[in-house]
């Protein structure tokens, strides 16, 4: 039983949109990445997990659950880097 998740990606600091940000479904191969306008879609199965990645970003994962718009903000990571 798959279904189709969108939504959209902004920078919690500023509001903005995040482009390019990695969407995938946790422990698969499934994914897709954010357009300009910080928009995603992608299929998930049943009881799947979305993990939001971005370079500088610190990595965020959802349980999808019965959600079918899941909008992400995203905050900078504060890894040094190294």
């Amino acid at each position: 039983q798959e279904r189709t998740v969108r939504g959209k990606v902004t920078d919690s600091g500023t509001g903005e949109p995040l482009p390019g940000v990695s969407v995938f479904v946790k422990g698969t191969n499934a994914g897709t990445v954010t357009d300009q306008a910080g928009a995603f879609s992608i299929n998930v199965p049943q009881g799947a997990t979305l993990v939001f990645q971005a370079v500088g970003m610190a990595t965020q994962e959802v349980v999808v659950g019965d959600q079918s718009v899941i909008d992400m903000a995203l905050s900078e990571s504060t890894k040094e880097l190294g």
